[in-house]
């Protein structure tokens, strides 16, 4: 069929340009003369539409002829009348650069043959500036005259001689003045004569400085013609056509392009271009945002967006069904929509023809499962529409519900884009706990940075406002405060770091803030170090609670020692004798920089031992440096310095050991500390009885030991009542226990496995109190008093001395400084070990 061509209007304005954000459709226009680029190219349907613009380029060195044409030809008729200089946008600039078209008086502009006019017009005028100049001179030369003259004509005394020579001089001055003023006129003239051939030849032409015009020539077609002198282009020339609306036909599909059409002399471009894509028949692009993740209520936001106009009016109708055990809530509310049945705090044209409201109504079926949107003749829209609707659902069987994403079946008369989308998650109230990156740290060393502890809600608001999370650590590890800060959230929920609590700083407290988001909190505690007991190794457990309900324990850190110990064959020995062969031995880093730098490592026997000798030591791999080696302490120790720390883990040999041994060692093994500053940089932490080394080693055997001597290890047991003693089991009363993270020790029992007698245990019952005497120490404890007095001096306990089935307990930490003893937790095996 003939196409019904409608209106054409070409951009009037650069603001009308630079709207246009679309990508440049491709093009088949003759690349040698030009280009045609579709600069934004819109879906549309049947009737009048709105379709894209067309950039035009002529480029630079182009030869443009006065009159030069392109014939453009519409894909359907244009609507209205198309005509007049203001239907085409030639903007002064195109991309930074002068437009062609746009002729703006600079010489870089100019045609040969305008340069060539304007270069006589500049010398006439430079002539007829010089004329002015002569014809002022010649005019101050006259009114010199005339006032010499009327001087000397008004003296009575005056010779009259000199007054006809005087009026003889202002005459011909003023002759002369006349005749340069005549010369001047006549130069301005032809100087003014030059410049308007000049401006002729540039095409200037009554002020209009646009050098392209267009017209409607028929129905379907537009020409666009250049008015501007004969010239090679300097710059590109621009010029941006907008098609407007078009009447397209019912039926059409698929790209509709435009012609534009040339002679072969003319300079313009050539070809077809795409400026709408047509499709037969719309549809409407269903999406849900603003998602809950909820329990029981659902604000959802659905968006349906119209492809071409009238996509909402064709036939009109469509569903969102949500799946088993939820239902649309009922009208609560006097909102402009509650009429319809749903609690719809909003409609919303994002963008479009507001009149699509006009034949809007929303309803339920039965069962409240499904929203049924429906479109009536008065929702027929001119141009691609968006709505927002907001409708609340709801659980309404909480059997049938299922944790997870909510997915809602889209269906209905109206084609959609989709059939099927997630509408909101369901999840109970409560939050997961875990770690990311969990660490290796190096016990007895400061600033161990522990892995990222993770709080994360199953859904919104999990977390109440103002309740707090406690982090505690076990007793053999203690926070580094100034690391300590908020974690780090992605929503708008705060976890906010309050501070340490107790005398022994190893809980975390923070609060909950600003509760107020809809989607669950991830919230992270990351770049936070700690310090740990130089004897512990093994897992590094955080104990999580507090009154926000988040409670649990999570790994942060694997625990390993400074270095291991391996010994060759461990020899026998005898007491009271010297020069006795010890075991050869190997310190092995357990990772990279685990002896401190500028750090001493110290090798130390226990009391009745001491070295023959300084043994050789030696770096066995790696690249640690070590220096300064010799022996202290009334040659119990054997000290080193670390001179430069390593890079890779590295070995240490110690051999050539010789030992003596006194008659008060006990029989069995002789166990050799490794301490020191560089294995062990925690000793200035306040509120704790770590150790002070980080391992021992049995460096010989003791075959006899002196006599009345007990000087063992003792192991006791969480919640066993039997315990060991230099590995005879014996039995106690009362077990150790475990309550609010502390363990507890009888220390009854705990004074008698290290050789305290039973005289020495003193119970006061009217006083309660406990002493125990141990050589030259005496502990006194006191029945519900947090004193422990050692020697007479009293020292404050976070905890009460308590009764425990007839027994008094104490925690581990304080039975060891009552006691003198070396005490060790062990985690895994959740054992105690006492070492005098």
């Amino acid at each position: 069929m003939k196409l019904n061509k409608k209106a054409f209007s070409v951009m009037t304005t650069a603001a009308m340009v630079a709207s246009v954000a679309a990508p440049f459709a491709a093009t088949t226009a003759d690349a040698a003369a030009g280009s045609i680029q579709a600069t934004s190219v819109p879906t549309v349907s049947d009737g009048e539409q709105e379709v894209g613009t067309v950039r035009v380029i002529v480029p630079a060195g182009t030869r443009i002829s006065k009159g030069d044409s392109v014939i453009i030809k519409a894909p359907y008729d244009l609507i209205g009348k198309f005509g007049g200089k203001n239907n085409i946008n030639v903007p002064e600039r195109f991309s930074g650069d002068a437009n062609a078209f746009y002729n703006d008086n600079s010489d870089s502009n100019l045609s040969d043959e305008a340069k060539e006019a304007q270069e006589k017009a500049d010398a006439a005028q430079e002539k007829a500036d010089d004329a002015k100049e002569a014809a002022k001179t010649a005019k101050e030369a006259y009114d010199t005259a005339k006032e010499a003259y009327d001087e000397i004509a008004a003296d009575e005394d005056a010779d009259e001689a000199d007054v006809e020579a005087a009026r003889s001089k202002m005459a011909l001055a003023l002759v002369e003045s006349n005749e340069k003023q005549e010369a001047a006129d006549k130069a301005q003239k032809e100087a003014d004569k030059a410049q308007e051939a000049a401006d002729e030849a540039k095409g200037i032409v009554a002020g209009d400085q646009i050098l392209v015009s267009a017209s409607q020539t028929g129905a379907d077609r537009i020409t666009v013609t250049y008015n501007g002198p004969t010239t090679n282009l300097t710059e590109d020339g621009v010029f941006f056509v907008n098609f407007g609306s078009l009447d397209v036909d019912k039926g059409d599909s698929g790209p509709a392009e435009a012609t534009f059409e040339a002679s072969s002399s003319s300079s313009f471009p050539t070809g077809k271009v795409t400026v709408a894509n047509v499709a037969s028949k719309g549809e409407v692009q269903v999406s849900f945002s603003s998602l809950d993740n909820s329990n029981n209520r659902f604000d959802p936001t659905i968006n349906l967006a119209e492809t071409v106009p009238g996509s909402f009016a064709r036939d009109g109708e469509i569903k969102i069904k949500l799946p088993s055990g939820y239902k649309w809530a009922n009208a609560t509310s006097s909102d402009r929509t509650s009429e319809y049945g749903l609690t719809v705090r909003d409609v919303v044209v994002t963008y479009g023809d507001k009149s699509v409201l006009d034949g809007l109504t929303l309803d339920t079926n039965k069962g409240e499962d499904e929203l049924i949107i429906k479109f009536d003749s008065k929702s027929k829209t001119s141009q691609a529409t968006k709505i927002e609707i907001k409708p609340d659902f709801v659980v309404d069987n909480d059997s049938k519900v299922k944790d997870g994403d909510i997915i809602a079946r889209v269906s209905g008369k109206t084609k959609t884009d989709i059939s099927s989308a997630k509408i909101g998650s369901y999840g109970e109230y409560g939050s997961k706990l875990s770690v990311e990156d969990a660490t290796e740290i190096v016990s007895g060393k400061i600033e161990q940075e522990i892995g990222t502890i993770v709080i994360k809600e199953t859904i919104n608001e999990s977390l109440v406002e103002n309740r707090t999370v406690t982090l505690t650590l076990p007793e053999s590890a203690r926070w580094n405060e100034s690391t300590l800060g908020d974690f780090d959230s992605n929503k708008s929920v705060d976890l906010v770091f309050v501070g340490l609590t107790g005398t022994d700083k190893r809980t975390a407290k923070f609060e909950v803030r600003n509760v107020g988001d809809k989607d669950p909190a991830k919230l992270e505690l990351e770049n936070v170090e700690v310090a740990v007991d130089p004897s512990f190794e093994g897992d590094l457990e955080v104990e999580v609670a507090g009154s926000a309900g988040v409670e649990g324990k999570v790994i942060v850190a694997e625990v390993v020692q400074a270095v291991s110990v391996t010994t060759d064959v461990v020899p026998n020995v005898s007491i009271g004798l010297t020069n006795q062969e010890g075991a050869s031995f190997t310190l092995t880093e357990k990772a990279a920089e685990a002896l401190e730098d500028d750090g001493r490592v110290e090798l130390l026997l226990p009391e009745g031992a001491k070295f023959n000798g300084t043994p050789k030591v030696t770096v066995g791999s790696g690249d640690i440096s070590i220096s300064d080696v010799k022996l202290s302490d009334n040659d119990r120790a054997l000290i080193f310095t670390i001179d430069s720390d390593s890079t890779e883990a590295s070995e240490i040999k110690v051999s050539d050991v010789k030992i003596q041994l006194d008659r008060t060692l006990p029989e069995g093994d002789v166990k050799v500390k490794v301490q020191g500053s560089a294995v062990v940089e925690t000793a200035a932490i306040a509120n704790q009885n770590w150790n002070k080394y980080t391992t021992e080693f049995t460096i010989a055997k003791v075959a006899t030991a002196a006599p009345g001597i007990n000087k063992g290890s003792t192991v006791f047991t969480i919640g066993s009542t039997t315990y060991t003693v230099s590995g005879v089991d014996k039995t106690a009363d009362v077990a150790p226990f475990i309550e609010n993270g502390r363990t507890y020790l009888p220390v009854r029992f705990v004074a008698e496995a290290i050789g305290v007698t039973e005289e020495n245990i003193i119970w006061n019952d009217a006083a309660r109190t406990v002493t125990i005497i141990k050589g030259d120490r005496v502990a006194q404890l006191t029945i519900g008093s947090n004193i422990l007095t050692l020697n007479g001096v009293a020292v404050p306990m976070d905890v009460n001395a308590v009764i425990k089935d007839g027994r008094t307990v104490l925690p581990l930490s304080f039975v060891g400084q009552a006691l003198g003893a070396d005490i060790i937790w062990n985690d895994a095996d959740r054992t105690v070990t006492v070492n005098q």
